[in-house]
């Protein structure tokens, strides 16, 4: 293996996200999967915040074989106290047996096995070509299942987990973000739960409501204020909103370019979601369209655009 610490990060697959999850994994990580859903790089990334990317392994072994395999554990005398050993092949119908395997590893390992709540969690990780050994260092908190059951929805709220990717793209822990046309606020609860300073804005009233009572649901902390997207002021580091649309209702070209135009100056960058694809109409208004990222779900597909805003930026 190369000499530097090596980090392997298992990623959900998925025919119809692939291009979010690419987008989210290029952000945090610095490059895309390969087909099986692995990276494997010199980084080292926290992915408790992620959506797609399910945990960060730093490797320990890397070999083509079992018996490889079990030679490395017999020389390294690997100890650890309260340890667990999880296997995951790739494809799954991989014929080997993963108790079996996990149980073989498990005895190579001096110290004692907690199988209920490790302190340590050795990972193999099995393809047809490879094999790749570790102990995992951090895994998705996995809270934007739990956020799907927020008290107040509406029929076009956005996936939880689509969220949390488009939040992970956009923007830093730490960061100031706005949501101008928040609805009832899955992006902001996403982003308030990774740390990310939220601020939200809806022309609703029924909606401000909606937004500060999920957010109040989960202990989480956001400033949402009654106001219209085309009259918001202020600066942040980034900023993120889903379009008016709906599923059932058309939102006029004139409104987005409305909208658009005022929120140019609120940040430098931007992930803007709509039901069609306005690169043109971004262009026009002086945005850097730097990505479009199709979603398509059910009868709907929706369009994330990534954007850089010039006037922001000057």
């Amino acid at each position: 293996m190369n000499s530097k610490k090596q980090y392997l990060y298992l990623i959900a697959k998925s025919k119809w996200e692939a291009d979010l999850i690419n987008a989210e994994c290029q952000a945090l990580i610095g490059k895309p999967p390969d087909e099986n859903g692995i990276i494997i790089s010199e980084r080292k990334v926290d992915v408790s915040r992620g959506a797609y990317i399910k945990n960060c392994v730093e490797l320990i072994f890397q070999t083509a074989s079992l018996e490889q395999l079990h030679r490395y554990l017999e020389a390294a005398k690997l100890y650890a106290d309260d340890f667990r050993v999880s296997v995951t092949k790739i494809p799954r119908g991989l014929k080997m047996n993963s108790m079996e395997l996990a149980s073989e590893i498990g005895a190579r390992i001096e110290g004692s096995p907690d199988l209920d709540n490790p302190k340590v969690i050795f990972y193999l990780v099995a393809t047809d070509e490879q094999l790749w050994f570790g102990k995992i260092t951090s895994e998705s908190d996995r809270a934007w299942i739990k956020h799907t059951a927020k008290p107040h929805t509406t029929s076009s709220s956005l996936p939880a987990r689509l969220c949390r990717a488009v939040v992970n793209i956009i923007a830093d822990i730490g960061d100031s973000l706005v949501d101008p046309c928040c609805g009832a606020g899955t992006l902001l609860l996403e982003a308030a739960h990774i740390g990310i300073n939220v601020v939200g804005y809806d022309i609703n009233k029924k909606m401000v409501g909606a937004s500060r009572k999920n957010l109040e649901y989960f202990g989480l902390e956001g400033a949402i204020h009654l106001a219209d997207a085309r009259e918001i002021t202020g600066r942040f580091d980034a900023l993120t909103t889903d379009l008016p649309y709906g599923i059932y209702t058309q939102a006029s070209d004139k409104l987005y370019r409305e909208i658009l135009q005022n929120i140019k100056s609120l940040a430098p960058k931007a992930a803007l979601i709509t039901a069609k694809d306005i690169t043109d109409m971004l262009c026009d208004l002086g945005y850097e369209a730097k990505r479009v990222i199709p979603v398509p779900k059910s009868r709907v597909t929706r369009y994330i655009h990534i954007v850089d805003i010039l006037e922001c930026n000057d």
